[in-house]
């Protein structure tokens, strides 16, 4: 019973040998420029929000279909009908 359980006691630190001591794979490090260019993108997004006056776009519906579309849209697409404001 000893000699099983000292084998198989073993034989778990080997596979924990060999699984910590494989090599690991490199993650790739950006270089600062390229983080500093994500930056002013996501800055000039935020703007643009802060500047649109961080109101949501209208959200229209169609009342034959009851389905939601951007505000952009006039019709909808499946039936040609005229889409109407959502009530807030």
């Amino acid at each position: 019973m000893d000699k099983i359980r000292f084998t198989l006691i073993g034989s778990l630190f080997f596979i924990a040998g060999c699984v910590t001591t494989a090599p690991q794979p490199k993650v790739p490090v950006k270089p600062p420029e390229t983080a500093s260019q994500q930056m002013d993108a996501a800055r000039k997004v935020v703007g643009g929000m802060v500047a649109g006056g961080g109101k949501a776009p209208a959200v229209k519906y169609s009342p034959s279909t009851g389905k939601h579309y951007s505000g952009e849209l006039d019709s909808d697409p499946d039936t040609g009908e005229k889409l109407l404001p959502l009530p807030e």
